[in-house]
């Protein structure tokens, strides 16, 4: 038995490239979707909600890194300023449409925090100082060079990273499906481990992994995280705001812990 703490009253989210953006476009944002998102970012935030914002690649990072290494077939240091340049404007898309709900958007770029290739170099008191005076921090995946070569630190692993610095309640991650989908077209309610699970995934390109790698750093998380993770799409991440509560709202992920 799977027991969840159902309120979120602070929250970590991650806008999958994928719900915010046309990945089979490249460069192409999704307007209605992020309008959408914001609007109800802002009004969860004027009912004493808390707010992180973390978002993905999409069609500008995902299909920059691909264009490079088709064309390379190596990513060196020297590709780093493109890709953050790609990511980079999709985050000033993702800030401005906040801002002009009224949210107060504040952008992290993560290549001007981690050092090396890895969440655990990254320096996340920026984002918690603005946090703890009522600001929304906004960051995304990133590429980070280091060694001649380009690591890419996604958006994920940050999210991850950002719930245990921010002490938030619940992780949501926003993808454009209503939960973790068996290949049946099942939603699942729980996962509590990866084993023989089957999982429908879209064929769209990921440089990160795609839901999979999604699903391993949401269990590796929960070993120790006491707050709630879920995936869901707009539809149950506009249910979690409105109602600051995740029953029955797209799939649970928890690893399973002596104490269950």
């Amino acid at each position: 038995m799977i027991k969840a703490q159902n309120k979120c009253k602070s929250i970590v989210v991650k806008f999958g490239g994928s719900v915010i953006t046309d990945k089979t476009k490249s460069y192409t944002i999704k307007h209605d979707v992020l309008d959408r998102l914001a609007k109800i970012t802002k009004d969860y935030l004027e009912r004493g909600g808390r707010i992180a914002i973390v978002h993905g690649g999409g069609s500008f990072g995902h299909h920059e890194v691909k264009r490079i290494e088709d064309e390379k077939g190596v990513l060196e240091s020297s590709d780093a300023p493109q890709i953050q340049y790609s990511m980079l404007l999709l985050a000033l898309e993702v800030s401005k449409t906040l801002l002009r709900h009224g949210i107060p958007a504040v952008l992290h770029p993560p290549h001007t925090l981690c050092e090396k290739p890895s969440v655990k170099n990254c320096r996340m008191s920026p984002i918690l100082r603005d946090y703890t005076q009522s600001l929304v921090p906004v960051t995304y995946g990133d590429a980070i060079p280091y060694d001649d070569k380009i690591y890419i630190i996604s958006g994920d692993d940050l999210a991850a990273a950002l719930v245990s610095i921010l002490n938030t309640d619940c992780l949501v991650y926003v993808i454009d499906e209503p939960g973790v989908m068996t290949g049946e077209g099942k939603i699942l309610e729980t996962v509590t481990s990866l084993g023989d699970l089957e999982i429908r995934e879209n064929n769209r390109i990921d440089v990160t992994g795609g839901l999979r790698k999604k699903l391993e750093t949401a269990l590796e998380l929960s070993n120790h995280y006491r707050g709630t993770i879920v995936i869901t799409n707009p539809d149950g991440f506009e249910r979690i705001l409105k109602r600051q509560d995740i029953t029955g709202v797209g799939t649970i992920i928890r690893a399973t812990r002596p104490e269950d």
